[in-house]
């Protein structure tokens, strides 16, 4: 009973971020006088959507009889505190600092991989991510930090 209230819980959560994404993307493309405005907006869209089909996903799927609930709990902490981190550092530290140690803390803490691993996976990831926004010509956070490291 309470693992399916911690799982709606999760689903409620999910489901308010991916509808605030995809509605401020919206109000960036209607509102916004940007030149990119319709990249950015149409990214966020995109974000949100797929967080909420994602979300969609997990809501049909049955619980799983041997999850615990404190582990669960322990895990939708670990999971949301590393996603509220992320956030906060990513205009400080800059896209690729900040997604290299997210990604490198969720591997580590929560799929139990060694350190090594986890920087090694996190560092392609965040370069290759960075490389594909570049690419698509969206403008990523450099941090504060950029302009006397990489710059």
């Amino acid at each position: 009973m309470r693992s399916r209230l911690v799982k709606n819980a999760e689903i409620g959560i999910l489901l308010l971020l991916g509808a605030v994404v995809t509605g401020d993307g919206i109000r960036f493309v209607l509102v916004t006088r940007h030149l990119r405005a319709l990249e950015v907006g149409g990214y966020q869209i995109l974000l949100g959507l797929l967080l909420i089909i994602l979300t969609l996903f997990y809501a049909l799927k049955p619980l799983a009889e041997n999850w615990r609930i404190s582990e669960g709990n322990r895990n939708t902490a670990i999971g949301y505190g590393l996603l509220v981190a992320y956030a906060a550092s990513l205009h400080g530290l800059g896209y690729i600092i900040s997604t290299l140690i997210v990604v490198a803390a969720y591997m580590r803490l929560l799929g139990g991989y060694r350190m090594a691993s986890s920087l090694a996976v996190a560092a392609i990831f965040a370069t290759a991510s960075a490389w594909l926004w570049t690419t698509l010509m969206i403008s990523l956070p450099r941090g504060y930090f950029s302009t006397w490291i990489f710059w």
